[in-house]
């Protein structure tokens, strides 16, 4: 886990922490800087790295700036909730929410959703346009295969019933041409997509907020993972389209009808599938950091592993098969956390022939792996690889500390009813000592070729 300090991002209070990886390998990361007494940002500012350790801050990408208001008053735009998009040609979108500072709620005209475009990889930047007029918080983007984008959002007090983060909504604006002209057409209200009904004292309101969503693997339509403030408690909410496209409501109209409604306590989900098809959701719950993994369907999720703590609205990002980046900053004193976390599951063997020599260079960067060691400092990882007369192991350890007697053990075992091992699984140990070569083994004349280092 690395902790990026303010001098680096030239933020005290950053929030909202989002890491891209950009098409030349390099990673990105956007937020907004809040203060010691409120996290909403005045201005959104990006950095980049080339290994997520050191961060270079590059420019504050909006910046907020004085304005007549539509009710004639002296006024300032301002900014926060700087997401961003690498989009499938390379181009990188940045989208942000602006809003009046003083009375923005009472001001939907002076507020809405400002984007920015860079072909240089984060270098340079595209004057914004404007994509959206409309009081919302925290823009998300999602491109399609067909190249349509989406822009979702956290619509705001649209019934008008009650104040920000009670009465709410996701809605979003699409484009067909690459994100440069948006529908609905600016001034207009949107599509409303994600809406959840509450009632309370006779009053019926709307949530669904804080959308990210997903294209599931295979053509399986959209998920979203959605925050939802149900009478003055947190949820993380699910809902789900078969097709690349949601049915459109009114304000004042719930669904989809496939929703997973108050599914557990949590705020501020952010979702990702990995190519395998596992779904991974990071969320903020007592302000700890939470990840589980979920199906291919983004439907069962598992139980909670907390990495983080000490902070809230963070996110993830999927970086290769088996490489995930998740964020977050540690509210109290401002450092940004961001750490990488690796996805095991079955790997296959690739046919090649290695030479036992102790030499790695033959096995390919691309090898899938399986990892073992994310509660120690030391790790390891597994790979293998096949001809039609052997099978090879290559394990790969990182300790800083080697005793005599550490070792790394592989099992192997037919496939059991239970999969549990049996009195016919076989151990294999070897340790910077060399290879303990099991009994029945030498008894049986078999023979054991293994790569260490």
């Amino acid at each position: 886990m690395y902790a990026t300090p303010s001098t680096e991002v030239k933020a005290t209070y950053p929030r909202y922490p989002r890491v891209k990886q950009m098409k030349n390998g390099r990673y990105i990361l956007f937020y907004h800087n809040g203060s010691a007494n409120s996290n909403i940002g005045s201005g959104c500012d990006y950095a980049t790295s080339n290994d997520m350790k050191q961060w270079a801050h590059k420019a504050q990408l909006f910046t907020k700036y004085a304005i007549t208001d539509s009710k004639g008053n002296k006024n300032e735009r301002r900014y926060a909730n700087c997401d961003g998009l690498v989009l499938s040609n390379g181009d990188v979108l940045a989208v942000a929410s602006y809003r009046a500072n003083n009375g923005y709620r009472e001001l939907p005209e002076d507020a809405g959703i400002e984007l920015k475009r860079s072909t240089d990889n984060g270098d340079t930047w595209s004057e914004p346009i404007e994509i959206y007029q409309g009081v919302n918080w925290e823009p998300y983007l999602l491109e399609l295969p067909s190249g349509e984008l989406h822009c979702y959002f956290t619509d705001s007090s649209r019934t008008g019933l009650e104040g920000r983060g009670t009465d709410t909504g996701t809605a979003m604006v699409v484009s067909t041409d690459g994100g440069k002209t948006w529908k609905p057409d600016f001034g207009s209200s949107p599509y409303y997509v994600m809406r959840m009904r509450w009632e309370k004292d006779g009053i019926v309101g709307y949530n669904h907020q804080m959308p990210s969503v997903i294209r599931l693997n295979d053509n399986k339509g959209l998920a979203a993972a959605l925050e939802t403030n149900y009478l003055g408690k947190y949820y993380v909410s699910f809902c789900y389209s078969d097709k690349d496209k949601w049915a459109y409501m009114t304000a004042d109209e719930e669904g989809p009808s496939d929703s997973n409604n108050l599914a557990f306590s949590g705020m501020a989900p952010y979702l990702g599938q990995f190519p395998s098809g596992e779904t991974v959701l990071s969320y903020n719950a007592s302000n700890q950091y939470c990840l589980k993994i979920g199906d291919v369907n983004a439907r069962n999720f598992g139980t909670a592993y907390q990495p983080f703590s000490g902070g809230y609205w963070g996110s993830l990002q999927i970086i290769n098969p088996h490489l995930m980046v998740g964020t977050i900053p540690k509210a109290s004193t401002g450092p940004i956390q961001i750490a990488q976390f690796v996805l095991n599951h079955r790997i296959e063997a690739v046919n090649r022939s290695v030479k036992v020599n102790g030499d790695n260079t033959e096995w390919a960067n691309t090898d899938h792996a399986l990892f073992v060691g994310s509660k120690g400092q030391a790790q390891g990882t597994l790979r293998c690889s096949a001809d039609k007369d052997s099978v090879y192991f290559l394990i790969e350890v990182l300790d800083s500390y080697v005793q005599r007697n550490d070792n790394a053990s592989i099992y192997i075992s037919p496939v059991t009813e239970k999969n549990e091992l049996t009195n016919q699984a076989c151990r294999i140990k070897v340790s910077s000592r060399g290879l303990s070569l099991p009994r029945f083994m030498e008894e049986a004349g078999m023979q054991l070729i293994w790569e260490y280092l």
